[in-house]
């Protein structure tokens, strides 16, 4: 009776019950979306399929999955039509936050993140035994994703030079624009930074501030390294899968396969490395100019010590 009298009381306040809808989409799925990937590794895949041939209404659910622990949360909506989708996707295609790519390769991202959270013997978010019903039994199930970027010579792609200059342009892409390096350590360089005069002058015409750079980049970026290759690796494949230009495809193929041992050039030479590097400071920089400290939130949250 408690509970009764709760939802009633919700309802006074203008919150509605949530209905739940047992008759599971038998259709064609219809538009599969995948998102950038994010500083926190993670990213989603927005996928949608029609009740039944006549394609007037559908179901969506969206897979939020991490790219080392697999699918973290999972939710979505049993019944909305076409129209009302097609107007969520285009805000997302608008914003560049997401790519509409084949179906197939949204699946195979899902069936990752389930491989990834058994592999991690992880938990599967609550939802997710009922969200998944909008799937097929053989859609879906746990299984590796391996990097299929077809198309280019690697080797090839790898040692063109002329391409790895100019990978430090990735960061101005949406696929990386979120990938800056916000830490404690962060704001402490850039603190440093700023007691060079005159603030505003650029890494390259001062030797301190390109010694703080590079100090900056080994000691914060290089940790990170083979995530900062995976990551690019991603973002390959999704701009080939959602038809973003070939141009970009190559040049962020090329800043992966330049960071490790076989690359062409040490880890803190490395265009795109800098580039990271350089907004990252660049970024505390103008928090700290603006009086945003935000150092307390990294003790606060265990970040690096």
């Amino acid at each position: 009776m408690q509970a009764v009298r709760s939802l009633r009381r919700l309802e006074l306040l203008g919150v509605k019950k949530e209905r739940r809808f047992y008759r599971f989409p038998q259709g064609p799925l219809y538009r599969v979306i995948v998102s950038r990937i994010d500083g926190m590794d993670e990213f989603t895949v927005t996928l949608s399929r029609f009740y039944d041939e006549r394609k007037h209404s559908l179901a969506m659910c969206i897979f939020q999955i991490n790219r080392s622990f697999g699918i973290v949360e999972c939710y979505g909506n049993f019944k909305t039509s076409k129209r009302a989708f097609d107007g969520i996707v285009a805000g997302f295609l608008r914003s560049r936050s997401s790519l509409a790519v084949p179906p197939a390769y949204g699946l195979s991202l899902i069936r990752n993140g389930m491989f990834l959270t058994e592999k991690n013997e992880g938990i599967f978010p609550a939802e997710m035994p009922l969200r998944e019903q909008i799937l097929d039994a053989e859609e879906i199930y746990p299984e590796d994703h391996r990097y299929q970027i077809r198309g280019y010579q690697w080797d090839d792609i790898r040692d063109n030079l002329a391409l790895l200059e100019k990978t430090g342009h990735l960061v101005s892409l949406p696929e990386c624009s979120e990938w800056v390096l916000t830490s404690k350590r962060t704001f402490e360089y850039a603190e440093e930074l700023l007691k060079e005069p005159p603030p505003e002058t650029s890494f390259m015409d001062n030797p301190k501030k390109r010694n703080l750079l590079k100090q900056y980049t080994r000691e914060c970026l290089h940790p990170l390294r083979n995530v900062i290759r995976e990551r690019l690796l991603f973002s390959a494949e999704l701009m080939q899968q959602g038809g973003r230009s070939g141009k970009h495809v190559k040049t962020a193929l090329c800043a992966a396969l330049n960071i490790g041992e076989a690359g062409n050039v040490s880890f803190t030479h490395h265009p795109f490395v800098e580039a990271l590097a350089r907004e990252s400071l660049k970024e505390a920089v103008e928090y700290l100019k603006e009086g945003a400290d935000y150092r307390g939130l990294f003790y606060e949250f265990g970040d690096e010590e």
